[in-house]
Formats: C-alpha cells, structure tokens, sequence
C-alpha cells in the first residue's frame, strides 16, 4: 500500500468526545459525583475545579478560563465515562493490589515518588500543608500523611516516613480497594503523576 493511502490514526480524545455526547447526561451525573449546571459538568480535580463542556470539547477552569493540561482531560473524559456510583470501600490497597496493577505499575508505568522524598523527607510540616492546599484530610498512620480527593470518587493517600540519620524518607502511595472500578490503570497511573506535580508545586 502506497503512503498515501495509509489511513491516519484516530485522535483518542475526539472519539472519547464522541462517546460522551450519546451517552445519558443524567446517569453520568449521577456515577461520577460531577455538578451539572446547565449544559455543563462542574468537575473538581486534584484540587481545582473544572467545567466541562461537550457541545464545544473543552475543559477548562472554572475562575481562570484556563484549558486544563492535555493529559488531564484525557483523564476526566476517561473518569465520566467509566466512574461508578459505589461508596468507598474504606480499604487502602498499595497500586499492586489492583487488579492487573502488579503487572501494569512497573517500568516506565511504576510511580516516581522520588522527587516528594528528596523535597519532603525532613520537611514534614510543608508535605502536610502542600496536601491541605489540594484538599488532603490528615491521615494519622505515619510520620506525615493526608488522603486526598483526586476526583469525586478517586481519593489518593500519602503517607511519609521522614528521613533520618539511619533511614531515607518514603513516601508511600495508596488507594482505596474502589479505584479500579472508577478508571483504567493507565488514567490512575496519569491521575498520581499530575497530583505528585501539584504537591511538588508547593512553595510554602
């Protein structure tokens, strides 16, 4: 076959687009835990709140205006379509319990959580309050940590062990045992690589 006549891949977004324009406004609502305010969802993400809007694809910031970066969208088109109106199951699962995820989170898809270490590790107050400024609730199970509300239905735990003259910091990353259910494993692995971005955004 010519070049030419090759066809051009499918934009992913644009089809996603598509299939969030026929699907029942009132059922996404209702799974994702989004506001609908007139032809518009209201979204919060990683603690920004966001409008989305089909008739035109576009997702933006609700006070800025701003678009919302490229690989966040994917993410929330991802979460209205597939989230599930199921109450948290109120069990921490590290991302090699998820179904799949022993295979999925590694290599180039394991989470880098070096950069929170090497900035947090002996400053624990700043590592609490970068996670209140996205919406973290403390979390009492280590030397520092929050659970935080990633998307309506997807919340994200940190928890901080600081450094000291024996040990380096850790942090760990857990979700609660619901999240597969509410995205695919590759939208959680973006989902924690945007949300470490804000926490290490935090000037303090």
């Amino acid at each position: 076959m010519s070049e030419n006549k090759l066809t051009a891949p499918q934009n992913p977004i644009k089809e996603l687009w598509r299939e969030l324009a026929v699907r029942d406004t009132a059922d996404i609502t209702k799974r994702s835990g989004a506001n609908r305010k007139r032809d518009v969802w209201e979204i919060s993400a990683i603690g920004q709140n966001f409008l989305v809007d089909c008739q035109n694809r576009s997702i933006t910031q609700t006070i800025t205006k701003e678009p919302a970066p490229f690989i966040l969208q994917l993410v929330i088109i991802q979460y209205l379509l597939k989230a599930q109106q199921l109450p948290l199951a109120g069990r921490l699962v590290n991302p090699h319990e998820l179904t799949g995820g022993d295979f999925f989170f590694r290599g180039p898809h394991g989470f880098n959580l070096n950069p929170l270490q090497e900035k947090y590790g002996r400053d624990m107050e700043s590592f609490q309050q970068a996670g209140k400024l996205i919406g973290g609730r403390p979390q009492q199970m280590a030397d520092a940590g929050f659970s935080l509300p990633a998307l309506p239905r997807i919340p994200l735990t940190y928890l901080l062990w600081g450094a000291d003259d024996e040990f380096p910091a850790k942090i760990t990353l857990l979700f609660d045992a619901t999240a597969e259910q509410q995205l695919p494993l590759d939208m959680l692995w973006a989902l924690v690589n945007l949300t470490n971005k804000r926490l290490l955004n935090y000037s303090g």
